[in-house]
């Protein structure tokens, strides 16, 4: 019935979105959890990114992020990180890793940017998507440090997010970082 009335779709989506994302901007414990196999819950980020990246769900999109925009200024800030329709790695190039900068969970490299986009280079964490169910759900600490990075934007003490998102074709959740 969902996937037959296009707003019914919408309506569950922005639902989901509305309880899992906490007034602070981070992601409700309740509901969310970087360990959610071990605590018996269901990893509701895993089967967003998947159910949200399945081509015949495109359409939704569109539609959903205005809504989302209206809930709260967080709810788009998932949904970039579940979803890769809004990131582009290939605007980021001339990648090179950066000497031990790889931990168990992500690795790090520098890009050049292109011209029209101001050109020079910046940062790109790469962080390990979950690839099963019963995974760490990387996305929590994902989302948590997108939040952190874009409270602390005006500070000149804090690293600069150009961009963040879902990188499908990586299978990485991606920071760009100045």
């Amino acid at each position: 019935l969902v996937y037959k009335d296009h707003q019914l779709h919408i309506k569950v989506l922005h639902l989901i979105f509305a309880l899992v994302v906490a007034p602070d901007g981070q992601l409700d414990p309740s509901y969310c959890d970087q360990y959610p196999w071990d605590r018996k819950m269901v990893n509701i980020p895993f089967l967003l990114t998947h159910h949200l990246t399945h081509p015949d769900n495109a359409a939704v999109i569109p539609a959903l992020l205005p809504r989302l925009q209206a809930l709260s200024p967080h709810a788009p800030r998932l949904l970039r990180s579940l979803c890769g329709a809004f990131y582009r790695s290939s605007w980021y190039t001339n990648r090179s890793r950066i000497s031990g900068a790889a931990g168990a969970y992500a690795t790090v490299y520098r890009c050049a940017l292109p011209d029209w986009l101001g050109g020079g280079s910046v940062v790109l964490k790469m962080i390990d998507a979950p690839h099963h169910i019963q995974d760490r759900c990387s996305q929590v600490d994902f989302h948590s440090e997108v939040t952190i990075l874009d409270i602390l934007h005006p500070s000149p003490l804090v690293c600069r997010m150009y961009d963040h998102g879902l990188d499908p074709g990586a299978d990485s959740l991606c920071l760009v970082l100045k």
